[in-house]
C-alpha cells in the first residue's frame, strides 16, 4: 500500500491579516502619536527619569550592572531602567524621545495581540476586535503616555512576544503527534481491512464446522462416508492455506508502513546502525518508536511524551525544546521588566484549555489516533455515551436515596462536580500540563519574592490599613475595573486609599457581582466540556473562550489589587493594560455566542462596533490630552476624585517649582487636612516654610515626617540646616551623625558636619581633626568636587593650621563659584592668607 503524498501548494500572501494590522499601527498613532510633543510630569518622572542618575549616566556596563543587581526606588524593574538609560544615550532629556519609545512598544504589543490570538483562535475578526479596543482604550493613555510607565509598555511587549512563542512551542510538539497519530491511523486502516479478510474466514470456518457436525452424524450411520468427509476436509485445508497467504500479505503491507514511518523518525544517515540483517528495526528502537507513536503510555520518562520538557528521550526534536527555550527566556524578560507579572504562567495554562485545547488534545492521544473526518461518528458517540452515564446516574440517584449516608459531592449540581469530581481521564492532563509547566512556575515564585523584597519600604502595614478594609477594596477595585471598560469616564492619575471604611453595601455588592460572573462563565464552560469531545480550537467553542477570558482578567490582576498594599492608591489605570485581554475575551466571544443563538445579523454588529470604535478613539485622544504637562493632569485629578491628598501634594511640588510658595504652602495644608500621616507633605510643608524663612516652624514639620517615616534620611539633613539657620550646633551635629549612621555614603552630610566642626563659634564643638578626616572622607567619595565641599576642605585645613592647603583648596572654590555669590568666598580667601581660620 503506497503512502499519500500532498504536494506543495502555492500560498498565498495573508492581506486580511496584513490590512488590519496596518489599521492597527495608524488607530494607535492617531490617538498617541500626539504625545510627541508633551513634556515630562511631576509624578515619578523626576525620581525614575529627569533626576535619576543611574539614567543620566547612559548605557554603561556598570550602570547595567547596578539597574541588574540593586533596586534604588522600591521596585525592580531593571530592563525598564535599562531602556530608560538607552534613550537618554539617544535622545538626551528630550522627553519626546521617551514618549515615542513607549508608542512604539504599544504598537508592537497590539499588533502582536491580534496576529496571536488569529493564529490560536483561527478568528480573524474577532481577535481584531480584542486588540483595537485594547489599542486605544482610554485606560491606555496613563501606561503609554506617562514616560514613568514604561514598565507596562515593555512589559507587555515581552508579553505578547511570550504568548507567541508558546504558540509555537505547542505547534511543535503538536505537529510531532499529529504526524504520528497520523501513521497510527493509516495502520489501524490496514488493521480493519485484514479484520474483514479474517472475518471472512472465519464465516467459511463456521460453515465447515456444521459440515463436520453433519459428518458426524453421517460416520455414526456409514462408515463408509469416511473418505468423502476426508475430501470435504482436504478442501478446508486448503481455504486455511489460502487465508495464511492473505495474513502474510496484510503482514507485509503492515510491515512495509512501519518501516517508512521509521524512516521518517530516523534520519537516513542512522538507518544502518539501528537496522538488523533483514532490513528491520532492532529490538531496542522498536520500543522507542512505540513510545513515541502512543507517548502517554510507555514506561517512566516516556509517560509525559510531548508534554514534560525534556532532553533526550522526552523531546525527539530539538526544535521543540528550543521554542520552550524561548518562552522561559522571554518570560523571564517580561517579568524583569515589571515584576507584577508573575501570573503570566497561569495565563499560558488557560491559554492550554482554550484555544489551544491541550487538555482534550491528551485525552484524544490517550485513547489512540482518531481521523478528523470522524468527527460526526465520535459526537453520536459521545451522545450516546452521555444517555446511558445519564440512566446511571440516575439509576445511582435511586439507589442513593435508599441508603443513610449520602456523600456531599453527589448534592452538588451536575455542572459544578465537574471541578470538585473530575474524571482521571480529566485530571491527569491539567497535571502534565502543570507539570510542563513547573520551571515557569519557579521562576514567577523567585520573581514574586524579590518583588516583596525589593518593594518591602512601600508596603503598608497591616496596622495602618486592617486587612477587611484591603479585602474589601480589591473586590470592589474589580468591579471597578469592569466599569471602566464600559464607561471609562472620571479617570485619574491617583485614585487614593479611602480613608473610612468601604460601605458593607458597596463591597458586599461587588463580590455578588463577582461570583455570579465566575459561577456564570464556569457553568457554561463546563456544560461545553462535557458536551465536546473535541478540542476547543477545532470547534471554536465561545462559552470556553469566555471563562478563559474571565479568569484572565481575575488572575492578572491578583500581584495589583491591594491585598499587599503598596502605596497610597486604591487601583490605578494602568493595572488593566493586561488584565483587560481577558475581560475583552470574555466580552467578544460572549457577544458573539449570543448573536448566533438568537441569529442577529452579522451586519448589525459590525454596525456596533465601528460605533464603539469610533467614540473610543474619541474619547481616548481626550484623555491623552491631560498628560501634556503636570498642571492639566493634576488639575483633571482633583476634578475626578474626592480627596486626593497625594495629588495635592504633586501639585504643591509643581507650585514650589515655579516660585509660587504662598500657592505651594496651602495644597500642603489641604492634602495634611485630609490624611494627617501623609509624611511627604510634611516633608514639602517644612520645605515651604525654609524658603520663607520660617524655620522653626520647619523643624516641627520634619519632626514629624521622621517620627512617621524615620528613613526618610532627607528630612535629617533639612532639620541640621534649620538648626545651623537658628544657632544650635550640636543639635545640627547630632543629625548629621544620625543621617550618616543611616547611610554612610552620604557626601554632602560629611562636607555640612565637618564645616560645623571647623568653623563653629563654640570651642567645646570645633574639632578640626575629625573635620579633616570627615572633609578626606567625603572628597574620596565625590568623583567631582564642588564648591560647597572645597569650602569645607579649605575650612577644616585651616582649623589645624594648614594654610598652605586651606588657601589651595579656597581658590578651587572660588573658581567654581559664580560672581554674585563670590563675595564671601573670597573674603574667607583674603582670611586664610592672613593665616586666621574662619568662625561663623
Amino acid at each position: 500500500m503506497n503512502i499519500k503524498t500532498t504536494n506543495d501548494q502555492t500560498k498565498t500572501f495573508p492581506w486580511k491579516p496584513f490590512l488590519l494590522s496596518i489599521a492597527l499601527v495608524l488607530m494607535v498613532w492617531f490617538v498617541f502619536g500626539q504625545t510627541l510633543t508633551f513634556d515630562f510630569v511631576n509624578y515619578d518622572d523626576p525620581q525614575y527619569v529627569t533626576d535619576n542618575p543611574l539614567v543620566l549616566s547612559g548605557i554603561t556596563w556598570k550602570g547595567v550592572l547596578r539597574a541588574l543587581t540593586h533596586n534604588d526606588y522600591s521596585f525592580y524593574h531593571p530592563f525598564t531602567t535599562i531602556s530608560h538609560m538607552l534613550d537618554f544615550e539617544i535622545y538626551g532629556l528630550n522627553p519626546a524621545g521617551f514618549h515615542f519609545t513607549n508608542v512604539v512598544f504599544h504598537t508592537m504589543s497590539a499588533v502582536i495581540l491580534f496576529l496571536v490570538l488569529r493564529s490560536m483562535t483561527g478568528s480573524l475578526w474577532k481577535s481584531f476586535m480584542v486588540a483595537a479596543v485594547f489599542a486605544i482604550h482610554p485606560l491606555r493613555a496613563e501606561s503609554v503616555a506617562w514616560a514613568t510607565e514604561r514598565k507596562d509598555c515593555l512589559s507587555g511587549f515581552f508579553f505578547m512576544l511570550t504568548l507567541a512563542a508558546y504558540h509555537g512551542y505547542v505547534g511543535k510538539v503538536g505537529g510531532r503527534r499529529a504526524e504520528v497519530g497520523g501513521q497510527r491511523a493509516e495502520v489501524g486502516g490496514l488493521k480493519r481491512e485484514d479484520g474483514g479478510q479474517r472475518a471472512e474466514v472465519g464465516g467459511r470456518r463456521t460453515e465447515d464446522g456444521g459440515q463436520r457436525a453433519e459428518d458426524g452424524g453421517l460416520k455414526r450411520e456409514d462408515g463408509g462416508q469416511r473418505r468423502e468427509d476426508g475430501g470435504r476436509r482436504a478442501e478446508v485445508g486448503g481455504l486455511k492455506r489460502e487465508n495464511r497467504g492473505q495474513t502474510s500479505e496484510v503482514r507485509e503491507r503492515k510491515s512495509s508502513i512501519f518501516n517508512r514511518q521509521s524512516a521518517m523518525l530516523f534520519p537516513p544517515q542512522n538507518t544502518q546502525k539501528i537496522q538488523n540483517e533483514n532490513g528491520a528495526l532492532s529490538p531496542k528502537h522498536t520500543e522507542k518508536f512505540q513510545a513515541l507513536e502512543n507517548p502517554l503510555h510507555g514506561r517512566g520518562a516516556h509517560r509525559a511524551g510531548w508534554v514534560l520538557p525534556r532532553f533526550g528521550k522526552l523531546f525527539r526534536r530539538r526544535s521543540a525544546l528550543l521554542n520552550y527555550g524561548l518562552v522561559f527566556l522571554l518570560m523571564a524578560a517580561c517579568m524583569l521588566s515589571k515584576a507584577t507579572v508573575v501570573t503570566l504562567p497561569f495565563v499560558l495554562l488557560l491559554l492550554d484549555y482554550w484555544p489551544l485545547g491541550r487538555m482534550q488534545s491528551i485525552r484524544r492521544t490517550e485513547n489512540g489516533g482518531e481521523k478528523i473526518d470522524e468527527r460526526n461518528e465520535r459526537r453520536n458517540l459521545a451522545t450516546k455515551e452521555r444517555r446511558e452515564d445519564k440512566e446511571k446516574r440516575d439509576t445511582a440517584a435511586k439507589n442513593r436515596k435508599s441508603r443513610k449516608k449520602v456523600s456531599l459531592i453527589s448534592r452538588i449540581p451536575i455542572y459544578l462536580q465537574f471541578p470538585l469530581k473530575p474524571k482521571a481521564s480529566n485530571l491527569k492532563p491539567f497535571l502534565l500540563l502543570v507539570l510542563e509547566k513547573l520551571p515557569f512556575f519557579l521562576l514567577s515564585a523567585v520573581m514574586a519574592a524579590v518583588m516583596v523584597i525589593s518593594s518591602k519600604e512601600s508596603i503598608i502595614s497591616v496596622e495602618s490599613v486592617p486587612f477587611h478594609w484591603r479585602l474589601s477594596n480589591a473586590v470592589v477595585s474589580y468591579v471597578t475595573y469592569i466599569g471602566q471598560l464600559f464607561v471609562p469616564i472620571n479617570l485619574a492619575v491617583l485614585y487614593p486609599f479611602p480613608t473610612d471604611p468601604i460601605p458593607f453595601w458597596k463591597s458586599g455588592g461587588s463580590i455578588l457581582i463577582l461570583g455570579g460572573i465566575t459561577l456564570w462563565a464556569w457553568r457554561s464552560a463546563s456544560s461545553s466540556y462535557k458536551t465536546s469531545p473535541l478540542p476547543q480550537s477545532e470547534i471554536g467553542n465561545q462559552k470556553s473562550a469566555m471563562l478563559t477570558g474571565w479568569l484572565w482578567f481575575l488572575g492578572m490582576l491578583v500581584p495589583m489589587i491591594g491585598i499587599m498594599q503598596t502605596g497610597v492608591q486604591a487601583h490605578a489605570d494602568r493595572y488593566t493594560y493586561l488584565s483587560h485581554i481577558g475581560l475583552l475575551i470574555l466580552v467578544i466571544w460572549g457577544v458573539s455566542a449570543i448573536s448566533s443563538k438568537r441569529k442577529i445579523k452579522k451586519t448589525l454588529l459590525t454596525c456596533l462596533f465601528l460605533t464603539v470604535l469610533f467614540s473610543t478613539i474619541l474619547q481616548a485622544r481626550s484623555q491623552i490630552k491631560v498628560w501634556r504637562s503636570s498642571f492639566p493632569l493634576f488639575t483633571s485629578a482633583l476634578e475626578s476624585t474626592r480627596k486626593n491628598f497625594a495629588i495635592l501634594g504633586a501639585m504643591g511640588v509643581v507650585f514650589m517649582k515655579h516660585g509660587e510658595i504662598v500657592a505651594a504652602t496651602h495644597c500642603y495644608k489641604q492634602a495634611l487636612s485630609f490624611n494627617s500621616q501623609f509624611t511627604q507633605a510634611r516633608y514639602n510643608l517644612g520645605n515651604a516654610y525654609v524658603a520663607v524663612g520660617r524655620f522653626e516652624d520647619a523643624i516641627k514639620q520634619y519632626q514629624i515626617a521622621l517620627e512617621l517615616r524615620p528613613s526618610l534620611v532627607q528630612a535629617h539633613y533639612n532639620l541640621g540646616i534649620c538648626y545651623l539657620k537658628t544657632g544650635r550646633d550640636k543639635e545640627a551635629i547630632f543629625e548629621y551623625e544620625l543621617l550618616i549612621k543611616k547611610d554612610p555614603l552620604h557626601q554632602i552630610a560629611l562636607h555640612k558636619l565637618a564645616w560645623i566642626l571647623a568653623t563653629s563659634p563654640d570651642e567645646t564643638i570645633r574639632n578640626g581633626d575629625r573635620a579633616v578626616r570627615l572633609a578626606l572622607r567625603a572628597m574620596k567619595l565625590s568623583e567631582k568636587q564642588d564648591q560647597g565641599g572645597l569650602e569645607s576642605m579649605a575650612a577644616a585645613h585651616a582649623e589645624v593650621g594648614d594654610f598652605a592647603q586651606a588657601i589651595e583648596f579656597q581658590e578651587e572654590a572660588v573658581f567654581l563659584v559664580e560672581d554674585s555669590e563670590s563675595t564671601n568666598s573670597r573674603a574667607r580667601l583674603r582670611l586664610y592668607k592672613k593665616r586666621k581660620p574662619f568662625r561663623r
